[in-house]
């Protein structure tokens, strides 16, 4: 289309945009001005003496004098601004990165939805800044996927150790919140049409929730996926028809997704849990109990699924990316609950979610940390002992045909 064709220019146009969420700042260095990123979605574009709609999703970027007034402004705020156009990364999702000239112009402030939804991720985010340096960003990324928290550090451990899955909002977070809400309906007595009812509303509030995120439609999609799939018994075959509905409807109403690393990650993961978790839940089971059989089949599942995927995206393949699922998956169901709990109770008291974010930190994060570090310099380790043992066998061959 023409925007990829500006694009590929290097364009300098005026666009029309809505942000997103996901917004983070990146200090400035001796080298480097002050920087702010935000995802948007397009509505009108104009330049080279023309003007179109658009509903494009882009990546909106400042720095220098102008981070100030964007850093200021909610997700769901309408904006006008003269940008210079770029072309994005494959794999990222989106139509064109946008690097603005100026400060914004504000067309619109944002809807009853979208300033709900800030305040609640805004809760959230305030609940969980007392915990320590990296739970304090693990929290918000494993319950809606905000990553803003998240450092450098964090972000490589979790590509080494093939964990990256769990910080993109995904069909799994929902159908553990769905999973928590279900048991809990049926110890109080909830059955058929309103149990049905009670989890299509629990979707429906995690879409509220997570709605400046791209990746809650895909989430959406896969949770509504698993309900079916609960619903109707749905496994295997049945399940993965399901998905391959869900699948096909996302990229008919949104093509751009199909160029997302996160939404390849959402299926797949998808697929894993639908295709394989249930058989090796029944296989260990007949060795442990049921709960624990199932907190070590369905990360490994997940695991074994996104593995190519999460190669592709880190460019090698984790030693110990099996165990460092098996560890953190069964930890990663309460903290997503108590998480959720967090970011619902922070829009009354900030100090009562603290407690819910500290235990949801408590569950996975402060010691899945620790396991991280573990695991990382296991394998580091590991690399170091092949390396050294190649050049050792490498050095005693090139001796022998020396002496030879």
């Amino acid at each position: 289309g023409p925007l990829a064709h500006l694009a590929r220019d290097g364009a300098v146009v005026e666009v029309d945009a809505v942000l997103r969420g996901g917004a983070r700042v990146f200090a400035g260095t001796a080298t480097r001005p002050e920087a702010w990123l935000c995802q948007a979605s397009l509505t009108a574009v104009s330049g080279r003496g023309e003007a179109w709609a658009s509903g494009a999703p882009i990546e909106l970027s400042a720095t220098g004098e102008a981070v100030g007034a964007w850093r200021a402004l909610p997700q769901g705020t309408a904006v006008r601004v003269t940008v210079k156009l770029g072309v994005p990364d494959a794999g990222e999702g989106l139509a064109a990165l946008a690097r603005a000239r100026d400060s914004p112009e504000v067309l619109a402030p944002p809807g009853p939805v979208d300033a709900a939804v800030e305040r609640v991720r805004a809760g959230l985010r305030a609940a969980s800044a007392g915990l320590g340096p990296d739970v304090r960003g693990l929290v918000p990324a494993l319950v809606v996927g905000d990553t803003s928290g998240m450092d450098a550090s964090l972000v490589t451990r979790f590509k080494t150790t093939g964990l990256t899955h769990l910080t993109a909002v995904s069909g799994a977070n929902l159908v553990l919140l769905l999973a928590f809400v279900r048991v809990a309906a049926v110890r109080a007595g909830v059955r058929g049409r309103w149990l049905t009812g009670l989890l299509g509303v629990t979707v429906f509030g995690f879409v509220a929730l997570c709605l400046g995120e791209p990746s809650v439609v895909r989430a959406a999609a896969m949770g509504l996926v698993g309900l079916a799939a609960l619903g109707s018994g749905g496994r295997g075959r049945q399940g993965v028809r399901y998905l391959s509905v869900a699948v096909l409807g996302l990229v008919l109403l949104d093509p751009w997704i199909a160029r997302s690393i996160g939404f390849a990650l959402s299926v797949t993961a998808s697929a894993g849990l639908l295709w394989w978790a249930g058989r090796w839940t029944k296989v260990l089971a007949r060795w442990t109990p049921s709960w624990l059989a199932e907190a070590v089949a369905v990360p490994l599942a997940a695991q074994l699924a996104t593995q190519p995927i999460v190669t592709a995206i880190s460019g090698q393949i984790s030693l110990v990316g099996l165990l460092a699922n098996a560890v953190a998956g069964p930890l990663v169901g309460p903290a997503t609950v108590c998480g959720f709990l967090a970011a619902a109770v922070s829009v009354i008291s900030v100090p009562a979610a603290s407690v819910l974010a500290w235990l949801a930190g408590l569950a996975p994060a402060s010691a899945q940390t620790r396991r991280l570090n573990v695991v990382c310099s296991v394998q580091i380790e590991w690399c170091e002992l092949v390396r050294k043992a190649y050049q050792q066998a490498t050095g005693v061959r090139m001796a022998l045909i020396h002496r030879s």
